[in-house]
């Protein structure tokens, strides 16, 4: 079985108001983010990481097959990295790792999963022109390592230790705009117009 778990807990510090939220092409970010995440193949469960106020994130994703995990700590990356992998059915073998205000392309998506199926690394890691991106790619067998993160780091942190676990899949294209303050609107809205 494979999950995909979307990361939306964050403070959102530098937009003004909850970025998740914010209506582009009438539709919340995160909605448009878990749709395309729900859309990719081999993909059989997706469970987004929220924390609190909870309602109005929640009502983002109404309708649509997810479970969500209420985050009710800081909000961490390393936190809702955990409290989300906690929440997984047994028998997950793998996981997708997606950022919430990072509408990947359902077709990259698609990519980084069956080089994740072809492959015996335990960690599968876009590369977009030789930068590294996400979304990334965890085997069960790594999972043990992400539960010993701490603080306001991600998975990247504990890469750098075990580099012989890990493939790089270059995609030849340019990275995804992501959503961190107010001028990226604009990219982040062609992004999602282009085919």
């Amino acid at each position: 079985m494979n999950a995909a778990l979307v990361l939306a807990a964050g403070f959102s510090r530098r937009f003004p108001g909850h970025k998740l939220l914010c209506e582009i092409q009438g539709k919340p970010l995160l909605r448009h983010t878990v749709e395309r995440v729900l859309a990719c193949r081999e993909v059989d469960c997706c469970h987004v990481v929220i924390r609190r106020p909870h309602i109005a994130v929640a009502q983002a994703l109404e309708g649509l097959p997810v479970t969500t995990v209420r985050l009710d700590g800081p909000g961490v990356h390393s936190e809702s990295l955990k409290a989300g992998l906690k929440s997984l059915p047994i028998g997950v073998r793998r996981v997708l790792v997606a950022l919430g205000d990072q509408p990947i392309k359902t077709g990259i998506l698609n990519a980084v999963m069956c080089e994740a199926l072809k492959s015996e690394r335990d960690v599968i890691v876009p590369t977009y022109q030789g930068q590294r991106g996400n979304p990334v790619i965890f085997r069960s067998e790594f999972f043990p390592r992400l539960f010993r993160l701490d603080g306001d780091v991600g998975a990247r942190a504990c890469l750098k230790s075990v580099p012989e676990v890990v493939v790089e899949f270059e995609l030849g294209v340019r990275m995804p705009p992501d959503l961190d303050v107010e001028d990226d609107l604009r990219s982040v809205a062609l992004y999602l117009r282009s085919p």
